[in-house]
């Protein structure tokens, strides 16, 4: 971290093909896409988004949409 540089595995994620409900399985736009991050780098986000977070919510107009992660940044 006082390189600022995030290990390269880190940064690699699996991809997963999820079935639409409803929707054909044989047909490939059937499917979206989901990528499943490192635990670290998931970690490291939070981290970075909660620090962020407390500097730029203040200055956000009560009308903006929520802050609230739910759980994820």
């Amino acid at each position: 971290m006082r390189q600022l540089k995030i290990p390269k595995i880190w940064r690699k994620a699996l991809l997963v093909a999820t079935p639409k409900p409803e929707k054909p399985l044989g047909d490939p736009k059937s499917y979206r896409p989901t990528a499943l991050l490192c635990v670290p780098f998931k970690i490291l986000e939070i981290l970075i988004y909660v620090r962020v977070e407390t500097i730029t919510d203040p200055l956000l107009p009560q009308e903006q949409a929520a802050s609230d992660m739910g759980g994820q940044p």
